[in-house]
């Protein structure tokens, strides 16, 4: 396994040292899931014998892994063990709901192997997933238990760690057809079929207020069509890849409308939004108390 170390810096000047204290070093490291042979970096609190919940980041088509390495690292100071794996479809990096999965089932034997780093380290009973763009509707479908193409393909079966999902940049209004207007009630899956999302399962909606690509109305038209707890998070002047280390990165299709907030600004409120609503529904070792 390549290893790289992510040293994290506190200014105790600023910070209030008592809940500086309840961030968490993290390490990385870079795993082939078995199940598909994908490449996949992996993000984890560097502490006692506890064990921290998975979250598999689901990303955006096109988006390389390498551009998530700082929600990664923010999150795992949390107290998760964040899986951000790299996915081919369709010869480009496409993710699907599989990828779940297989985040599942690899955490399984890292925390059974006792020559990995993340021996003893993984609750794999408790599971959220985040995505981007793509692969926020690949989650989306996952904790509804669907099987819907390009995201799918035959029959998806959901694991019952999976419990919370937090979503960036992602509608439903597209898939498939177009939106007869902001309020997507519904919409044309490739097989021709009417198809409304049914999800009851605990959901943050967040969405850059500058997005381009998937448009705040379009995001808000999906958000309305989620029953149980939900969340909708708006991240002031963040666009398209607002969760991104770089704005618009090589290779994604650009997102024309420009942020007018800093990558640090929007993943540090990203990441603090998401744990904020995480640690509600997955057992988490940092204290209750939110820090910057």
């Amino acid at each position: 396994m390549k290893k790289y170390i992510y040293v994290m810096i506190v200014t105790l000047a600023f910070v209030n040292p008592v809940i500086a204290s309840k961030r968490l070093p993290v390490e990385a490291e870079v795993i082939t899931l078995e199940q598909r042979g994908d490449k996949a970096d992996v993000f984890y609190p560097v502490s006692d014998d506890r064990k921290y919940p998975v979250i598999a980041v689901l990303q955006g088509a096109l988006v390389d892994k390498q551009h998530y390495s700082q929600i990664g690292e923010k999150l795992a100071s949390y107290g998760y063990v964040v899986v951000i794996p790299n996915h081919l479809q369709f010869g480009q990096l496409f993710t699907d709901q599989f990828v779940i999965n297989d985040v599942l089932a690899q955490m399984v034997i890292e925390d059974n192997n006792n020559d990995s780093p993340l021996s003893g380290k993984v609750d794999t009973e408790n599971m959220g997933v985040i995505g981007h763009s793509a692969g926020g509707a690949a989650g989306l479908f996952a904790l509804e238990g669907s099987c819907i193409p390009p995201f799918c393909f035959g029959f998806y079966d959901r694991p019952e760690a999976l419990k919370v999902g937090a979503f960036y940049g992602t509608n439903t209004c597209f898939i498939g057809g177009d939106a007869s207007s902001e309020h997507c009630v519904s919409f044309s899956n490739p097989g021709g079929m009417q198809y409304d999302v049914d999800i009851t399962d605990p959901v943050v909606f967040i969405q850059g207020s500058k997005d381009g690509v998937s448009t705040p109305g379009e995001g808000r038209s999906t958000y309305e069509l989620l029953d149980g707890f939900k969340r909708f998070v708006k991240i002031t002047g963040a666009n398209h890849y607002g969760i991104t280390n770089v704005n618009n990165p090589e290779g994604a299709s650009p997102d024309s409308s420009s942020p007018k907030v800093s990558q640090e600004k929007s993943i540090n409120q990203i990441a603090k939004k998401i744990n904020q609503n995480f640690k509600k529904f997955l057992k988490t070792s940092v204290g209750k108390k939110d820090c910057d």
